[in-house]
């Protein structure tokens, strides 16, 4: 009975986004109706960061702070402290948005030699519905330059500290086959 309130939930927020004409709502729409299809609901989806939510890897074509909020033609993007552009991949910040709107925890998994640059860069990053990243980012969040499977194994007890979260009820997204082989 549970799931099945789960269910409608989701269709009436899917249709309520169903009113609206963009494109990014469009795709919102489009990974809202995923979920609600989907035979089993996750629990927590992680993802990568680098070359899978935003473009390039952060340490390498980023100055470093500060990183301030902006937005162009192509959308929204943070810019750091000597003008270059920080810019997620046009649907993953919609799909990032209907995720945690699902109720799903948007946790970050990622491998980076400058964990403090890729956490101000999202706390300064304004989805396009207006939200931070950081405001829909789970604390069992981990970037930090380790191993992946050392990420993993810590994100599932920091989840589970709080509610009861298997592996099987985590999905990762991430650019590095290796990576995804780990998870298995």
């Amino acid at each position: 009975e549970a799931a099945s309130s789960e269910l409608i939930g989701f269709h009436s927020v899917a249709s309520e986004l169903g009113k609206f004409g963009s494109e990014t709502d469009s795709i919102r729409l489009q990974a809202y109706q995923l979920i609600a299809d989907a035979a089993i609901k996750p629990k927590a989806i992680l993802f990568d960061l680098d070359d899978t939510v935003w473009r390039g890897a952060l340490d390498t074509f980023s100055s470093g702070p500060s990183y301030s909020h902006g937005s162009d033609g192509e959308g929204n993007f943070v810019r750091d402290y000597c003008g270059n552009k920080i810019r997620m991949f046009p649907q993953v910040a919609a799909i990032l948005s209907a995720v945690f709107d699902a109720g799903i925890h948007v946790v970050l998994c990622s491998r980076n030699s400058r964990p403090s640059w890729c956490r101000s860069a999202i706390e300064a990053y304004k989805l396009p519905d207006g939200r931070l990243f950081a405001d829909i980012v789970h604390p069992a969040s981990v970037i930090r330059d380790a191993d992946k499977n050392q990420h993993i194994n810590r994100i599932h007890r920091k989840l589970n500290e709080h509610s009861q979260v298997l592996f099987e009820q985590m999905l990762f997204f991430d650019d590095v086959p290796n990576n995804a082989k780990i998870a298995n």
